[in-house]
């Protein structure tokens, strides 16, 4: 699969082909788009939300709003910029979903934290799947509870230019904000995030 974000990105002439193709009415063409993004979406929902059933409510949400959206799509800009415009204004101003209220602000994951019991790992012979595969799953559950810390729209910043390593031209252009805004909405929420880990 090819990271939409990354800068070597070069199938938007494929992208406005299947465009084309779908609001002509080829129903191939239009699942080829959707498969073609569908996966990136629901990443940046998963991130957002945190829960895997929220973030497949929500990717649907998405889906269905660029299939209904298709013949406003001018091709003035490039058709991965247009979707993930979409994108980004549907994740910021959705309503809150169940995952977004475990954790509402640092200082109350801060507290869970300090409140969870320091046990030993079992024993590795007793479980049914390597030790290693349970910490890496610790880990990126607390990464996502740090995540959904964040407000959406330094969440958002975070999961493009940290995870997705969006560039903050591409940035800027999907939050319709200046680069340098990007920047430095990305630099608070990586900054906000370092200040709990050192705390913690």
């Amino acid at each position: 699969m090819t990271n939409p974000f990354a800068e070597q990105y070069r199938s938007d002439a494929e992208d406005k082909e299947l465009v084309a193709g779908a609001l002509h009415g080829n129903r191939a063409a239009l699942e080829e788009l959707i498969l073609r993004h569908q996966a990136w979406i629901f990443n940046i929902a998963i991130r957002m939300v945190g829960r895997p059933q929220d973030a497949e409510d929500v990717t649907q949400e998405i889906l269905t709003k660029v299939i209904t959206s298709l013949a406003s799509f001018q091709a003035r800009s490039s058709f991965r910029t247009w979707l993930y415009r979409i994108v980004a204004n549907h994740v910021i101003n959705m309503r809150k979903r169940k995952g977004e209220m475990i954790f509402r602000s640092f200082e109350q994951y801060g507290r869970s934290i300090d409140n969870t019991p320091d046990l030993d790992l079992p024993d590795p012979s007793t479980l049914p799947i390597d030790t290693s595969l349970i910490i890496e799953e610790t880990k990126l559950c607390c990464m996502m509870g740090m995540l959904l810390c964040l407000d959406r729209k330094h969440r958002l910043a975070f999961i493009l230019g940290a995870v997705f390593g969006v560039t903050d031209r591409l940035g800027g252009e999907i939050l319709e904000i200046r680069r340098d805004a990007f920047r430095q909405r990305l630099s608070r929420a990586r900054k906000r995030l370092a200040n709990f880990m050192s705390d913690q």
